[in-house]
């Protein structure tokens, strides 16, 4: 398999959070020699960017009131 084809089912399979330097680890460990500079460039040759999870918020006020001890 060609190395672009590699490196789009790894970003992928990965819910599309790995960086370059992730990435080169999962080529590594497919026995690929590809370091971060090679993953980087390959990243922005395919259009691959990351999508940063969002940190989970609490919308509940009982929880924050709980937090404030504001109620019992």
């Amino acid at each position: 398999m060609e190395v672009n084809t590699i490196a789009f089912q790894l970003f992928k399979e990965n819910k599309k959070i790995y960086g370059s330097r992730r990435l080169s680890e999962s080529f590594i460990k497919e026995d690929i020699q590809v370091g971060r500079s090679k993953a980087r460039q390959l990243m922005k040759k395919l259009g691959l960017k990351l999508h940063y999870p969002k940190r989970f918020i609490v919308t509940t006020e009982a929880i924050i009131l709980k937090r404030f001890r504001l109620i019992y």
